[in-house]
């Protein structure tokens, strides 16, 4: 089912969710991965950065690797023995399981990338390269086209103007948070449970990436237990794959 609805092109998918009053389908509806980061590393109100732009550019690949994995068409951590007739355990090793498309084209690009690669790069290198292809303003280009950011200008001193981005509405920033928020909430609640592969993966890119302390700010120390349940789930709870590719983000 979510492969089926990954398959939707990128600017259709994200308009699913236009806050439209009484539409139970927006409220329904998921974000990109890659468009939840980027929501979670920007200040709502000003669009200010809250790390620095490489670091963000990195965890957007790992985004879009990660969308990859889940839409089934590689596969990350193995490599197919021909003699043998097994698959072993490599770390980080990237092997395309399929080449079809998954209809949106940030995705295919990098898709065919690897396909043309004959499976032959690890996670860290995949991430290196995607990153420096202007993937921040691609993805940033992705979200304006969508409607889901918005550019304005804005006066600085009385006599300077700047060019900014912030979000279309604030139902976007939220929607974005709330697949960490709902995580945790979860896993509270029943800590057998299964819990959602996407919402792994973006808990584990947040936290990767010092985002974790921008997701809530409450009172009473309910932030603080918040982020001792994520902080335990990343730690604990993460599969292999989620944490190759994370620790290729970070590696230094």
């Amino acid at each position: 089912m979510a492969t089926k609805t990954f398959e939707r092109t990128v600017m259709t998918r994200l308009r699913n969710i236009l806050p439209n009053g009484e539409d139970r389908t927006a409220r329904t509806a998921w974000l990109p991965l890659r468009t939840a980061l980027f929501l979670i590393a920007h200040d709502d109100e000003t669009g200010h950065i809250h790390i620095d732009l490489w670091r963000l550019a990195r965890g957007l690949a790992a985004a879009v690797l990660f969308e990859l994995w889940l839409a089934g068409r590689i596969n990350i951590g193995w490599r197919f023995n021909a003699r043998e007739g097994r698959a072993v355990k490599e770390s980080g090793l990237v092997t395309v399981m399929s080449p079809a498309p998954i209809g949106d084209p940030l995705s295919d690009n990098l898709l065919t990338t690897l396909w043309n690669t004959g499976g032959t790069l690890k996670a860290s290198d995949v991430i290196d390269q995607f990153a420096e292809t202007d993937l921040y303003e691609r993805v940033r280009a992705d979200m304006i086209a969508a409607g889901v950011l918005r550019r304005t200008t804005r006066k600085r001193f009385r006599f300077f103007r700047t060019e900014a981005y912030e979000p279309s509405h604030k139902a976007y920033p939220v929607r974005a948070r709330s697949m960490v928020r709902g995580l945790v909430d979860n896993y509270r609640r029943n800590y057998e449970m299964k819990l959602d592969r996407r919402a792994l993966a973006l808990s584990a890119l947040v936290t990767a990436l010092g985002l974790n302390r921008r997701l809530f700010v409450q009172r009473d120390g309910a932030d603080s237990e918040f982020h001792r349940w994520l902080h335990y789930i990343v730690e604990q709870q993460i599969e292999p794959t989620i944490r190759d590719v994370v620790a290729a983000v970070t590696r230094r």
